[in-house]
């Protein structure tokens, strides 16, 4: 008998390469994609007032992946990145004073920004 795959195993789907999610989990139309971590850090995003001035992204706050409403609009934005993290994915951090990039859970209604290929 053969072996069962990883997802038939754990019904969890194998771990994707970079490559993979950039192809295959693009929610841009096409001719657009999700940038990389390394391409949101080249922006130098240093706060809220940058992240607006140089991609035009507002303080949407997020979305809660366990109730579904907006939280803190206004306040600060989390901006997703295809790059994994371990098991998470990164994401980009902002507001007023701050901004930092950070593996955050796959569950949270983050803001995307695509970029045209």
């Amino acid at each position: 008998m053969a072996a069962l795959s990883q997802a038939q195993a754990t019904g969890l789907p194998p771990i994707a390469t970079e490559s993979t999610r950039a192809a295959n989990w693009n929610p841009c139309p096409s001719g657009f994609r999700v940038p990389t971590i390394e391409e949101l850090q080249a922006e130098q995003i240093q706060n809220a007032a940058d992240a607006f001035s140089k991609l035009k992204l507002p303080l949407a706050g997020t979305r809660s992946y366990i109730d579904g409403n907006l939280y803190n609009q206004g306040y600060y934005a989390y901006l997703w990145a295809v790059s994994a993290y371990s098991s998470y994915a990164h994401s980009l951090y902002f507001h007023s004073d701050y901004a930092d990039t950070y593996g955050s859970s796959r569950s949270g209604g983050y803001t995307i920004r695509c970029l045209k290929e």
